[in-house]
């Protein structure tokens, strides 16, 4: 199955392997980053294969393995029977410390191991200190012994020997990193796995899928630090611009100006707080909301507060932060429904971005009860259905999204058209698909100015394989909207992703980062073009900001997960004068 995703849009779409393609799945611009789009980048890091990997114990695939028939070729036992290299071996200490090694074999394959360890042991002690090759092997075949005992640290001590008698034995690497999976110490695992995958004549796909499990663990057990410590995110101007726009019924973000009005000729912090919205000056909004909070009981805002306070705290990636004002502002007696639903579906959606279906679509359900006109929880029902492959059920809730919006929103309008498009094209009905295909040109005529719309519909020609066509759409879309930095970065991934004009996309992407610097989404792509044109400095600089901008705990791994992968680039041109590539393009 190949996979071709735009994050920026939170759009993707899969080529089947039977070349039937999958339509995009949604359209979740006002969530970009934050919550569906977590969501949508942990599916797309699943079906990358960067979870659910095989364990390290995969390494030991190619241990102690025997002939299959009298004619098969012999299959690797983790042992090495040569020295490493061509022997020079010449003395008669260095000839009995083979005899040893050779015997030590015998008893590794029988799993003797007791034995086998007794022999090297023999071997080691013979063998003349000149002899470093041969004691490398020395050294690696104890460990494989060992390693069979999961006698781990001594395995790492051993692979250690080997490798600072041989430092570029490529098997001694894998094993150490092995062990040192075992020993959790993913760091170390992922260093050492790096330089066996690089070193390895060809690469493997399990030792591949090895190194990316430690990268992966490695980045699980450092993102609960970092996110726990974490200063605010400065935030994006087109993150907001995108949350913001997908909620229509939130009672506070949607009526800013009716909280203007000085009381008894004073302004409150939080009335400075919303003006600071209205001008756009987002990263100024929060210190106010924490000094109306610092009120106390004289806090006259406190439903207001606590409710735009956990938004701005999601949106600066404090989701901790956020669900604690969410449990103070459900907790509030008398709270009216409007408020209680937004405050649930705010929850329902952090819950996504942590993965938790389950406890997403139950706080959903418990917003609908106590307000089931908020026409935002259907919309965000059905964003999550689409993303989950439910399109009867998202067709559902669009519409009732639709019913309950007093004026035409067209990222609804639209996402009802994405549903309707992928069944036709499930379906096989050409005749809908035109039809729809021209309800979709109407529809960026009628919005000529919105850029979700113009993102939209070139990415519905992406996903019928159009790109030409698509490709002209956002020219003509960044013609129309020059400042929307997503439009940008949809146009610089579908360059990308065709393996063509990469010094266009690098150019649309620095358009983006100068629109906006604090876009996470623009450093994703940055990074990756940056590796494709081989400058890998500059690919590690990008995958640093969007570790810093990132706000989801699933995003801040997968970012690690990136900036991990590009120092093992690094690490080998220093430590081996190795130009290799990613792991990610290889």
């Amino acid at each position: 199955m190949k996979l071709w995703l735009s994050n920026a849009s939170g759009l993707f779409r899969v080529t089947n392997e039977d070349g039937t393609r999958n339509v995009a799945k949604m359209a979740i611009f006002g969530v970009t980053g934050v919550a569906c789009a977590s969501f949508a980048s942990y599916k797309l890091y699943k079906w990358l294969g960067k979870t659910n990997l095989p364990i390290s114990a995969k390494i030991r695939d190619n241990d102690n393995a025997q002939r299959s028939s009298a004619n098969a070729a012999p299959k690797s036992n983790g042992l090495t029977s040569q020295t490493n290299g061509e022997s020079t071996a010449t003395s008669d200490a260095a000839s009995q410390a083979i005899k040893a090694k050779e015997q030590g074999n015998e008893f590794f394959k029988k799993k003797r191991y007791d034995q086998a360890l007794s022999s090297y042991n023999q071997a080691l002690e013979l063998c003349p200190k000149e002899e470093v090759k041969l004691l490398a092997v020395l050294y690696q075949n104890r460990a494989a012994a060992n390693d069979c005992k999961k006698n781990w640290k001594t395995v790492v001590a051993d692979c250690t020997e080997a490798i600072r008698c041989d430092p570029n034995y490529q098997k001694a690497y894998m094993r150490r990193g092995k062990a040192h999976m075992e020993i959790r110490k993913y760091k170390e695992a992922k260093k050492d796995l790096a330089v066996g995958y690089y070193l390895q004549k060809p690469p493997s796909e399990s030792v591949k899928q090895s190194l990316i499990l430690a990268m992966d663990k490695d980045a699980e057990v450092a993102v609960v630090g970092y996110m726990k410590n974490r200063q605010p995110v400065l935030i994006s101007a087109e993150t907001v611009r995108s949350y913001l726009a997908n909620f229509q019924f939130d009672p506070v973000t949607t009526c800013l100006a009716k909280f203007s009005a000085p009381v008894d000729g004073k302004r409150a912090p939080f009335q400075v707080a919303c003006d600071h919205i209205e001008l756009s000056q987002y990263n100024a909004v929060l210190p106010y909301l924490d000094e109306q909070m610092a009120l106390g009981e004289s806090n006259g805002y406190l439903k207001e507060t606590l409710l735009l306070r956990a938004t701005f705290r999601v949106l600066a990636g404090l989701p901790d932060e956020a669900e604690s004002d969410i449990a103070k502002l459900i907790g509030i007696k008398d709270l009216p429904p409007r408020y209680m639903s937004t405050a649930l579906l705010r929850k329902a959606l952090l819950a996504i971005s942590k993965m938790n279906t389950y406890n997403a679509f139950s706080n959903m359900t418990d917003a609908i009860a106590c307000d089931p006109k908020n026409g935002d929880i259907y919309h965000h029902r059905g964003q999550i259905n689409l993303l989950m492959g439910d399109i009867t059920s998202c067709m559902d809730d669009t519409e009732k999204a639709i019913s309950y919006n007093k004026t035409e929103v067209p990222a609804l309008i639209f996402q009802k058209q994405m549903c309707e498009l992928q069944m036709a094209l499930h379906g096989k009905r050409e005749e809908d698909l035109n039809n729809l295909m021209s309800e979709l040109k109407t529809m960026r005529e009628k919005y000529s100015t919105e850029p979700e719309v113009w993102g939209l519909y070139a990415q519905t020609f992406v996903s019928l394989g159009e790109f030409e066509k698509a490709q002209d759409i956002y020219d003509q879309a960044i013609a129309c909207c020059p400042n929307c930095p997503t439009l940008y970065i949809q146009a610089a991934q579908l360059l990308t992703s065709l393996d063509k004009g990469l010094e266009k996309a690098l150019a649309y992407l620095n358009k983006a980062k100068e629109l906006d610097p604090y876009y996470e989404n623009t450093y994703t792509h940055l990074g990756h073009v940056y590796l494709k044109l081989g400058k890998i400095d500059e690919g590690l600089e990008s995958y640093q900001k969007l570790l810093a901008y990132t706000r989801s705990a699933p995003d801040v791994k997968n970012a690690m997960v990136m900036v991990s992968s590009v120092e093992a680039q690094l690490d080998m041109k220093k430590n081996f004068g190795l130009e290799v590539p990613n792991i990610f393009n290889n």
